[in-house]
């Protein structure tokens, strides 16, 4: 699998797990907040996973740097990616 397409299935997987998790979040919060309490703004979160894009990756043999959008702020993000096994 190439870099990018592995980096693509992490926001694709990220993004679900926070759709999925969202509710679960709503209700905790109900429970144990007073109601103008804010946890986190799930929506938000949501949208700034998928909002997340690649800007730039260096391969420098066994060490691969992607550099993204980042998701939230306008902060640009780095991911530093090791092969597994070494590979």
């Amino acid at each position: 699998m190439r870099i990018e397409e592995y980096i693509q299935e992490y926001f694709r997987d990220r993004t679900s797990l926070y759709q999925q998790a969202s509710p679960y979040f709503t209700k905790h919060a109900q429970r144990f907040f007073a109601p103008t309490y804010q946890l986190s703004d799930h929506k938000q979160n949501i949208a700034n996973s998928e909002a997340e894009k690649i800007i730039n990756i260096k391969d420098s043999g066994g060490h691969v740097e992607v550099i993204t959008s980042g998701n939230c702020n306008n902060w640009r993000l780095r991911y530093h990616l090791v092969s597994a096994d070494n590979s």
